[in-house]
């Protein structure tokens, strides 16, 4: 007792500790030159079977070294029995994702199984930080990091996540076109088909974060019960944001959808348009949404990270508030930001603990001329780890 008491404050005291906040960055952008993420074309007139062929090949090597990490996160049976049973489900994907997968799973050959899952995985937990702002012109931008891996292996020599350092390699920009004609950008991670991250021009901007605090089980459990059901109504929350961007052509279309699908676990959609006071972080359970914010002439920014914003974020993971501080501080007195606003949006994302250790990415957006630009991070030095 007397140890796991004297662990516990040592935790507690570093967590505190990590989380004193660096100066607010001022000159990080642009990201370095060789951390931009590389763009794919993805031809939506191709079959689902053979559209992401082209993107998940060339890093057939890569890919294959995250499948065999996650594998074994769980003892070999366990992770086998898993892939056979979700395999047996694949028809329970919506059409025509499901046949993405299963040609992604050929491409590669592996398992089918094995890509379902790591599709699966990616809804689990992401501890990410999205932000929505509005200049005094009133263009709105958009922006994110993207946080995974934390808690799934940690590398003492190195200081990092294994995983995270399994997922940047294979992190890709692709664009979803027809006819010639770009239609939506989003940042993947190569092998997966939902989305997570992205834009569609002259319409909407978009990101996904995960709700976590009471809701750390939410993902897994959505797992093993859409395993027993044989057929749903509910979705997985990156499949649901996929099909908005194949479907929806305004914001308030995909504010609808976004707001009243079931969906298998609790997330946050986070959603930017192209006029004034078009923002939103809507906060869903499974079957509805609650607390919606929403910009307006008072509140001209909206940060959200992965804890319900009417209550306070853990003491141990409070990257709300740096955010916060972060962009109020790029305003002058005047009520004018002083500098571009994604190169103010990037510099936010840039200080720690807003980037910390689990950050693979930050994007930036322009919903109203479809603007998309990404970028690798690699949190170096002391940074919080989470």
């Amino acid at each position: 007792m007397k140890s796991a008491a004297i662990l516990t404050l040592c935790f507690s005291i570093t967590c505190v500790q990590s989380q004193v906040l660096e100066q607010c960055r001022v000159a990080a952008y642009p990201g370095k030159a060789n951390d931009v993420i590389p763009t794919e074309i993805l031809n939506l007139d191709l079959p689902p079977l053979e559209r992401w062929t082209n993107i998940v090949t060339p890093r057939k090597g890569k890919i294959l070294h995250f499948v065999n990490y996650v594998k074994h996160l769980l003892p070999f049976g366990v992770f086998k029995y898993l892939s056979e049973a979700l395999a047996s489900g694949i028809d329970k994907i919506p059409y025509p994702y499901n046949d993405e997968i299963i040609g992604i799973a050929k491409a590669l050959d592996l398992p089918l199984g094995d890509i379902l899952a790591c599709n699966i995985f990616y809804e689990l937990e992401k501890m990410c930080t999205s932000i929505i702002l509005r200049d005094p012109e009133g263009y709105v931008y958009h922006a994110r990091n993207m946080d995974l891996g934390a808690w799934m292996g940690w590398d003492t020599k190195n200081n990092t996540w294994k995983l995270a350092e399994l997922l940047r390699p294979i992190t890709v920009n692709v664009e979803f076109q027809s006819k010639g004609q770009t239609l939506y950008k989003t940042v993947q991670f190569a092998g997966t088909v939902g989305v997570f991250t992205g834009v569609k021009s002259g319409k909407f901007s978009f990101s996904l974060n995960s709700r976590s605090a009471e809701h750390f089980f939410g993902g897994p459990m959505s797992v093993v019960e859409w395993l027993l059901v044989p057929r749903s109504k509910y979705q997985f929350a990156s499949l649901w944001a996929r099909e908005v961007f194949d479907k929806a052509e305004s914001y308030h279309e995909a504010k609808t959808m976004l707001s009243t699908q079931p969906i298998w676990a609790p997330v946050y959609y986070i959603l930017a348009g192209v006029n004034r006071n078009e923002g939103i972080v809507i906060t869903r359970s499974k079957t509805s949404s609650t607390h919606p914010m929403i910009l307006n002439e008072k509140m001209w920014y909206l940060v959200q990270t992965n804890y319900d914003n009417w209550k306070n974020p853990p003491f141990y993971d409070n990257r709300r508030k740096p955010a916060k501080m972060c962009l109020k501080q790029l305003r002058n007195a005047s009520n004018k930001l002083r500098e571009n606003s994604l190169q103010i949006l990037f510099n936010i994302l840039s200080t720690v603990p807003v980037e910390n250790k689990a950050t693979i990415y930050t994007a930036l957006m322009s919903p109203r001329n479809g603007h998309l630009e990404s970028y690798k991070r690699s949190c170096k030095g002391i940074c919080y780890p989470w």
